[in-house]
């Protein structure tokens, strides 16, 4: 998407992604037009579930380019793999990493290298982030299973 200039764009976010302010303005469609056609993709689907790794964060930003290409907001349900990620954590399903807080680690790297994926660069990449994340939650329930019958075990 092409920038507004009401924006404001961190240019740390930006370099995270791999992305300059400059490759977006020359590169970058206009919001309305990406949002419209993220609408027709969406509205040939049955189903609109939005999943994502803390996608409560992608949420934000994308309800409100809806909202304000006064187009309603079509996501009612989402599946975090953060979430997800930390219940298998508690139950003994994976283990990841603890942080200084003692908190486990909740980040889309932490999650994927537990359960055995890796990002092919150092830049973040909306559809290898979207690979991985998927590919996280398809390992999460056998990780899930094999946890509950460990537990079934010992009782």
């Amino acid at each position: 998407i092409r920038p507004s200039p009401e924006w404001i764009c961190d240019p740390q976010a930006l370099a995270k992604n791999g992305l300059t302010l400059d490759f977006l303005e020359k590169n970058g469609r206009p919001e309305r037009e990406v949002i419209q056609d993220f609408s027709l993709w969406l509205g040939q689907r049955r189903f609109h579930i939005l999943a994502g790794c803390n996608v409560a964060f992608d949420v934000l930003f994308l309800s409100a380019a809806f909202h304000r290409q006064g187009i309603t907001w079509p996501m009612g349900k989402m599946i975090d793999l953060q979430a997800c990620a930390w219940l298998a954590n508690e139950v003994g399903g994976i283990d990841l990493p603890v942080g200084k807080d003692g908190q486990p680690r909740l980040s889309l790297d932490h999650i994927s290298a537990t359960l055995g994926f890796a990002r092919s660069g150092k830049t973040h990449n909306a559809l290898e982030d979207a690979l991985l994340t998927w590919s996280c939650l398809g390992r999460l329930p056998s990780r899930l299973e094999m946890s509950a019958k460990k537990m079934e075990a010992a009782a």
